[in-house]
């Protein structure tokens, strides 16, 4: 990151600070990850057909990103735990957030899912008896996700 007048106290503070931030917290990933009983490598491709499909709830919506700005605090702790307990939650932030898109239905942009086709709106409604909410048909899509802290 770099700091624009990083010759004024505040400046070299805050770049101070965030050195120290990513010096307790090290490098992490956090990952939403598809799994489920027909397993994660089809789960996965189904949820990108899906977003390509206009239909694309792996988003974080504007509540998860407040949630997530105030977890990230944790990072900033000297304590493992804390900091081991913030990625965890982000992780059930993001997945909370993909759970609550699918149920309004909504994609990153606020538009609606893309109606299901004709075809498919018909089978769904014979086998399940339902065609909304889309992308609940068996439950395996969004039962399957699962978080997963990768600590470098």
């Amino acid at each position: 990151m770099e700091l624009q007048g990083a010759g004024d106290a505040m400046a070299r503070a805050i770049a101070t600070k965030l050195a120290g931030i990513g010096a307790a917290a090290g490098t992490s990933t956090v990952n939403v990850v598809a799994g489920g009983q027909r397993g994660g490598r089809k789960n996965a491709m189904i949820a990108a057909v899906q977003a390509i499909a206009k239909r694309s709830p792996w988003y974080p919506n504007r509540e998860a990103m407040q949630a997530i700005r105030f977890a990230a605090r944790g990072l900033a702790s000297g304590d493992r735990g804390t900091q081991v307990r913030a990625l965890a939650d982000i992780g059930e932030v993001l997945l909370a957030s993909i759970r609550r898109n699918v149920a309004e239905q909504k994609n990153p942009d606020g538009s609606q899912f893309k109606a299901l086709t004709a075809a498919y709106a018909r089978r769904k409604q014979r086998k399940l008896g339902f065609t909304i909410p889309i992308l609940r048909a068996t439950g395996d899509l969004l039962g399957g996700l699962r978080v997963r802290v990768d600590r470098q």
